[in-house]
């Protein structure tokens, strides 16, 4: 078992690396392209928090992928698409409810 686990790490430490090196290509794209790796690394970390029940601590010391995004400049990236999120919902939200003030009205 401890074997398997050590593989599994190994294995982990690869693709931390990887992420590490395909990163800063990300950063410089699309905001789409780097929101969805993002998201795809979050996803992967909750699947290996599930499969390595009663190890995350061990997971979180050999490999924290999230820990990646932590630092800058993807941190502040992060904080700001999701700023601009906010707003665009916010915007459409307003937009979306005004029409529905002019509809009750009957205006439309």
């Amino acid at each position: 078992m401890f074997l398997k686990i050590q593989f599994v790490f190994a294995l982990l430490k690869l693709v931390a690396e990887k992420l590490e090196s395909d990163l800063p290509k990300t950063y410089e794209l699309d905001d789409q392209l780097f929101c969805h790796v993002f998201d795809e690394v979050l996803q992967f970390n909750r699947e290996l928090e599930q499969l390595l029940t009663g190890k995350t601590t061990l997971l979180r010391e050999h490999c924290n992928l999230l820990g990646l995004f932590a630092v800058e400049p993807y941190f502040t990236r992060l904080r700001n698409i999701e700023k601009k999120r906010k707003t665009l919902k916010f915007e459409f939200e307003k937009m979306n409810s005004d029409f529905n003030f002019f509809r009750l009205d009957g205006v439309c």
